[in-house]
């Protein structure tokens, strides 16, 4: 079986979404062949995809002043994870930076506008798809319109093949807040394009049972929950016997105001450690390109911002500290845009045997996940989590009780045996 997997960036193991298809597709790929279409410039570095294809917007300017044969490239797998970049795949990141900063849905509609010039529609797309003869496209659902074109395009060239879609985050619904009319006619157009993807759809995932309830109603189909798994069956939960001190730790990004939540954490932590005998220390691994003002509002005497990690010295850092750390906005402009997500990173922490702390609005699903399953200290409110931290301090001997529970939590859903064998079978339904 050919399976192609469509995504935005490149596939690699130190961003979310190449670390979600990894998690996904590794198993498979031992007996079906995996092949990989991404959009960005950055090379992809992945043991999985057998052949990689990209096109990129530099590629479509290309094909537009030089002729359609300039568009689309096959691209080689990097042995090695690489953090020095191409000066193009650099200068592409900082275009994207920039676009998120000025708070416009501008700069979307003009890179909508370039891939609206049909030159990537040309023959190196077509003998790429006539190679590798797939049997289904497995694509997420991203917050675009081109990538739901490309698809389209796809179904029209392979009219045959089975269509996935992977439905993360809430990029359909109008449950939004923003005073941008940019914003409200991207999201409008956004959503025709996702209409069109789900009509030529076989099977639809989502990552929350918040998402699945509020979508089934929305489609009309009948979607299944996909997020990603572990071997639980061989975690054993931390058993923390000294408690002069306790390590937090956070890993992850701090986009879309997070880093606000967890400012008010560290504000919270410098208090708690005034006055308590048991000291707070919060570490801060993230890859977001924080100002100096931001990184200042969550670093103190007890809190270090330490900026980008491999994703192997995160695991590393997961099983040394005692609570690990997860936050939400709670600005309602951006806690509506992750009010459906699952954040992959819960699994991975789960998985370290270390407890959890979980900061922020209870109608996030990420957080009502953790109230619904007892798997970690929760603060739902803004203004309590002094007490929270007070709480743990008085009662440590709840870091192992959590730990506990976050692993037992980790076995109950995220199963690598019933996850995977699912999905599996989802896959091998759709060919037959």
């Amino acid at each position: 079986m050919n399976i192609l997997v469509i995504t935005r960036e490149c596939w690699s193991s130190e961003n979310s979404i190449g670390n979600t298809m990894s998690t996904l597709f590794d198993d498979l790929s031992k007996s079906h062949s995996i092949f990989n279409l991404y959009f960005r410039e950055s090379k992809p570095h992945n043991n999985i995809s057998k052949k990689t294809f990209r096109i990129s917007e530099r590629q479509l300017m290309n094909g537009l002043i030089h002729g359609k044969e300039k568009c689309g490239e096959y691209v080689e797998n990097c042995n090695e994870f690489n953090k020095e970049e191409s000066k193009v795949a650099n200068s592409e990141k900082k275009i994207y930076d920039f676009s998120k900063k000025i708070n416009s849905y501008f700069p979307n509609l003009i890179r909508e506008f370039i891939w609206s010039i049909p030159v990537w529609k040309n023959d190196n797309l077509n003998s790429f798809l006539s190679s590798i003869k797939p049997d289904i496209v497995f694509m997420p659902v991203f917050p675009c319109w081109y990538a739901h074109k490309v698809l389209y395009y796809i179904k029209q060239r392979l009219p045959s093949i089975k269509i996935i879609l992977f439905h993360a985050d809430d990029c359909y619904s109008l449950k939004q807040f923003s005073l941008l009319p940019s914003f409200w006619i991207y999201r409008l157009i956004q959503r025709k394009w996702i209409r069109k993807s789900v009509s030529i759809s076989d099977l639809n995932y989502v990552i929350s049972s918040e998402q699945k309830e509020e979508y089934d109603s929305l489609f009309g189909f009948q979607s299944k929950i996909l997020s990603k798994f572990y071997d639980f069956n061989n975690v054993i939960p931390k058993n923390k016997t000294s408690f002069s001190s306790i390590r937090f730790l956070f890993t992850g990004n701090l986009t879309l105001r997070r880093w606000k939540t967890l400012s008010l954490l560290t504000d919270a932590i410098q208090i708690c450690n005034s006055q308590n005998n048991i000291k707070s220390y919060l570490d801060i691994y993230s890859a977001t390109n924080l100002n100096k003002s931001k990184v200042n509002r969550i670093t103190n005497d007890y809190c270090a911002f330490h900026g980008f990690t491999s994703s192997e010295n995160v695991l590393l850092l997961q099983k040394q500290a005692d609570i690990l750390v997860h936050v939400e906005p709670f600005d309602k402009k951006f806690s509506s845009r992750v009010r459906l997500s699952f954040s992959t990173k819960i699994v991975d922490y789960l998985c370290s045997g270390s407890s959890v702390l979980a900061f922020g609005p209870s109608y996030v699903a990420s957080i009502s996940y953790f109230v619904s399953n007892n798997s970690a200290f929760v603060c739902t409110d803004k203004k309590k989590i002094y007490d929270t931290l007070n709480m743990i301090a008085e009662k440590p001997q709840l870091i192992n009780t959590f730990a506990q529970k976050a692993v037992e939590c980790g076995l109950k859903n995220h199963n690598k045996t019933i996850v995977l064998d699912s999905f599996k079978n989802d896959i091998q339904k759709l060919v037959e």
